[in-house]
């Protein structure tokens, strides 16, 4: 993706309300138990495991309460491999991160920062704060425990960890469950990484001002550190904010500089399993950066290539760059990223990115709750030709299912985009987007789908789309003037009477997809709570019928593909996404 990295060479007001909100009591806390005053270290478990989660049949690992969505051979000091993609895909559903988080043991080190580590801390080497902590040190099986507090240190991470003993950055909340802050405003350069260099060299330099953790291959590594590349790491528990270009930070020459435009909370040139899960990830240019780049020549097939990307049960919003529409919350490319139970809202005033932009292979969101900004979801090409990503044999295919999605003021006109956005025809997503058992609540005049090229579909089941304005069901931002895409209905779905099938009478009669109607649309009202939840008496109630029932292509794991799990929208301290009773109510939650 074109980001700097280092090259070889009313009912709206309501909604709004009710969804911010829930934004902050899911970020927020939870109440009593665990967190940093706790005696009892969690183990960081035995090595790794299938799965997780209700359901499923694995795919993914489990090691302790984190969860990674791929899996492979990496041996530390060596070039990393392509991982292994004939998992399962997508991994079998993890159980959602509780709030209240406790510090770790790792199987090889354990590291305990803060200024004040309790006397119940693991055994483990201490530190005072992030700044003196040696990131650059890390090894397979190290586990870095932050205490409560703020800590303004910019991070440098190169770490190899392995399936078995990945590398876990964990955040160790406080009595009420608040998160250690990692504040980018006035952040200084962690000690390692100017003794290393690690910002100061022609690739270093590009990426210093870019985020507040930085994930890059070995540096120590020579003479040549392409092909090596940050694995199986885990950034959790953490709250991380402020790497914005209105901020400033010390960099590794001791120079106070403003950040980038682009700056990330997590900022990742290359990487493979890495998985961001329980954060709170707001005010920087961007969320979450991921790219992958299309190899520069190098020797290595997939040296620049990002494999299984996992953000899980974050909540993350007002990120973003005022009047410009290349940063969103949340933008990663790489071989099958999975978005599952975050949620994931709005920038900040005035931005024009999106909520969720993804240019992988197979991606799958699932069980989130989405404020949509410029667009909810936008599932497009695979900018720069990485090879690994479009070779992948499930680049293709997408699905988005167990979803809310609430679109109104200073939302989207088209909501979920699927296909491409550039002019590499070739590299557009060339099959069916599979959405169901969602639920999109619409406030404003919009379309649901946009379709790039008349290979693009969007086979639509078991959704709830509930509309106050004038609703289409698709729009069109073709590029080549070709042909547009097709929407299939099949099941049942609830979409709000009067809608425009085609889009035709918001583009001056020009249909604007063709439609398919293969199924029955419920009548009445969908009977929903304030949450968005199943009225005793909606006709959604045991009305669903089906989810994929065949696998396009190996691996895709046809069980894992059920909705076993729905958002969670109220309760101080619940989780981001919590287990579903059935499957057999449309929309995406189970009924009463």
């Amino acid at each position: 993706m074109n980001r700097p990295s280092p090259s070889r060479l009313s009912i709206v007001s309501a909604l709004i309300t009710l969804i911010a909100a829930c934004a902050l009591l899911l970020a927020g806390c939870g109440g009593g138990g665990g967190g940093g005053s706790s005696s009892t270290a969690a183990s960081s478990g035995g090595g790794s495991g299938s799965g997780g989660g209700t359901g499923g049949t694995g795919g993914g690992i489990t090691y302790g309460t984190t969860c990674f969505s791929g899996s492979g051979t990496v041996t530390p000091g060596q070039q990393t491999p392509d991982a292994d993609l004939s998992s399962p895909w997508p991994p079998a559903p993890c159980a959602p991160p509780v709030a209240c988080s406790e510090a770790l043991t790792g199987t090889h080190a354990t590291y305990n920062v803060g200024a004040s580590i309790p006397a119940g801390a693991p055994a483990g080497t201490n530190y005072p704060d992030m700044t003196s902590m040696p990131w650059l040190s890390l090894q397979a099986g190290d586990v870095v425990n932050i205490y409560p507090g703020t800590y303004k240190t910019k991070v440098a991470l190169s770490a190899q960890g392995t399936a078995s003993a990945p590398v876990i950055i964990n955040g160790v909340t406080d009595a009420s469950c608040n998160r250690p802050i990692v504040e980018a405003a006035g952040a200084v350069t962690a000690d390692d990484a100017k003794a290393k260099g690690f910002f100061t060299g022609s690739g270093g330099s590009i990426i210093e001002g870019e985020g507040a953790f930085v994930l890059w291959w070995n540096d120590s590594l020579t003479p040549d550190n392409f092909g090596f590349k940050p694995s199986f790491i885990a950034i959790q528990n953490l709250q991380i904010q402020d790497a914005n270009s209105g901020q400033t930070y010390v960099n590794s020459a001791g120079s106070t500089v403003n950040w980038a435009t682009d700056a990330s909370g997590v900022y990742a040139v290359v990487s493979s399993v890495l998985t961001v899960q329980n954060c709170l990830i707001i005010n920087n240019g961007e969320g979450v950066f991921v790219n992958s780049k299309n190899n520069d020549g190098l020797p290595y097939p997939n040296a620049e290539t990002s494999f299984y990307v996992t953000l899980r049960g974050n909540s993350i919003y007002n990120n973003g760059v005022v009047n410009s529409y290349t940063e969103h919350n949340v933008y990663v490319q790489g071989v099958r990223s999975l978005y599952e139970g975050n949620y994931i809202g709005q920038l900040i005033p005035n931005a024009q990115g999106g909520s969720l932009k993804d240019r992988s292979s197979g991606p799958v969101v699932r069980f989130n709750s989405i404020l949509a900004a410029a667009r909810a979801i936008d599932l497009v090409d695979n900018e720069g030709g990485s090879p690994g990503v479009a070779a992948d044999p499930v680049y293709k295919y997408g699905w988005i299912y167990g979803n809310l999605i609430v679109n109104g003021q200073n939302g989207s006109g088209d909501l979920i985009h699927w296909g491409g956005d550039s002019t590499e025809y070739n590299l557009y997503h060339q099959g069916p987007l599979s959405v169901y058992f969602n639920t999109i609540v619409n406030t404003i005049p919009t379309a649901i789908f946009d379709m790039s090229m008349s290979t693009q579909s969007v086979n639509s089941y078991s959704n709830i789309i509930s509309s106050t304005q004038s609703l289409a069901m698709c729009t069109a931002s073709a590029q080549d003037g070709s042909q547009v895409g097709a929407v299939n209905l099949y099941d049942k779905n609830w979409i709000q009477a009067g809608f425009d099938p085609t889009g035709a009478t918001q583009n001056n009669g020009v249909a604007q997809c063709t439609f398919s109607n293969h199924g029955a649309l419920l009548a009445g009202s969908p009977v929903l709570t304030a949450t968005y939840g199943l009225d005793p008496g909606s006709p959604a109630i045991g009305a669903g019928i089906s989810y994929p029932v065949t696998s396009p292509v190996a691996p895709v794991s046809v069980a894992n593909l059920i909705p076993t799990y729905q958002p969670a929208t109220t309760a101080s301290g619940t989780p981001t996404y919590v287990a579903r009773s059935t499957v057999k109510d449309v929309g995406a939650f189970a009924g009463p």
